[in-house]
């Protein structure tokens, strides 16, 4: 029993540290992202949305099975950066894919 109380807790401290890296870096992905922001070229801004989108899932996927091993305010905490981020990338994602149209329609104009 002691063993396998053991080891049941460091599996736990193993999946809190998976999280806490996965979170780390979701969160420096969107810092890098953000800081990018207008200033490259769309595809630029396309790609990291996409590593963005990727990073997240792999968060999501990675929380799902480990959550268990968390007390409930730090799961509720995790659920809210889930949401936010997507909430945060749709804006992004939306707001490049603005711009790219009103730079067709302007060039398409110019033609």
């Amino acid at each position: 029993m002691i063993e396998a109380e053991g080891a049941r807790i460091e599996r736990c401290r193993s999946a809190v540290v998976e999280i806490r890296k996965h979170l780390s870096r979701l969160y420096r992905g969107f810092v890098w992202w953000a800081s990018l922001y207008g200033e490259v070229e769309d595809h630029y801004e396309r790609e990291w949305r996409d590593l963005i989108l990727w990073l997240h899932d792999e968060l999501f996927n990675q929380y799902l099975p480990r959550s268990v091993c968390l007390t409930e305010g730090s799961r509720k905490k995790v659920e809210r950066f889930l949401r936010m981020s997507e909430e945060l990338c749709s804006e992004f994602s939306a707001e490049i894919e603005a711009r790219a149209i009103r730079r067709s329609n302007i060039a398409w104009r110019g033609a």
